[in-house]
């Protein structure tokens, strides 16, 4: 019992964490490349003056879709924790090798699925959502599904271009046969994740110069 609490403390305080702190810090992060005009005032360009119903909907509509996005950011942080937690636990040798090896498959197999799965529909649905021209509900639900389904086929097509024998190798080493239904999964976001954030490193190593360089030219 004591084992679960620390674990879910852990995950509870990520959470937190990443929700209070680091979502607000990178969501709403103002973008000082451009400067406001000196006619402006900062309270009538980040305030909107909400003079109808229309108005009221679009922002509560804005606020919902800020609190999923700060759900799912803080969610996939904190399962990402946990997973380093696990790590750390498994180097010291703290909990029992059953308790660490149950809780790593289960998180493991939670943050694919939010990886694989909740994402992009989330993704795909906000998208549906911001258009001027929205269509219904259920509408936007079946896009979603369609446009899932379709990143999935792809995302699955990966695999024969990918080397998962090094998978089976670390199954059979290790004797976890329920980790036959993760592994291509994780061999696949494995790749694709890595080649996504060389891309965009590379990008920011390259843009965020460009743009914030201003900073530090004096007239």
């Amino acid at each position: 019992m004591f084992d679960h609490l620390i674990l879910a403390a852990s995950f509870g305080f990520s959470f937190c964490i990443a929700w209070l702190f680091l979502a607000r810090r990178l969501l709403e992060s103002v973008d000082v490349s451009t400067s406001p005009p000196e006619s402006t005032k900062p309270a009538e360009q980040t305030l909107p003056v909400l003079t109808g119903t229309d108005d009221l909907s679009q922002r509560r509509r804005f606020d919902r879709q800020q609190a999923l996005v700060y759900g799912l950011f803080s969610l996939v942080f904190a399962q990402g924790s946990v997973l380093i937690e696990l790590i750390v636990f498994e180097i010291s040798g703290v909990l029992s090798k059953e308790f660490r090896w149950y809780y790593w498959r289960a998180d493991l197999g939670l943050l694919l699925l939010t990886i694989v799965v909740v994402l992009p529909l989330c993704q795909a649905y906000v998208l549906l959502s911001t258009t001027r021209n929205r269509a219904p509900v259920y509408r936007r639900v079946v896009y979603s599904l369609a446009f899932w389904a379709l990143f999935f086929y792809a995302f699955w097509g990966l695999g024969a271009y990918l080397p998962l024998d090094s998978f089976s190798r670390v199954r059979d080493a290790t004797g976890a046969l329920d980790m036959i239904s993760i592994e291509p999964v994780t061999a696949r976001v494995g790749v694709v994740g890595v080649a996504l954030m060389a891309v965009l490193s590379g990008f920011g190593a390259v843009n965020s110069p460009y743009r914030q360089l201003f900073v530090f030219v004096h007239k």
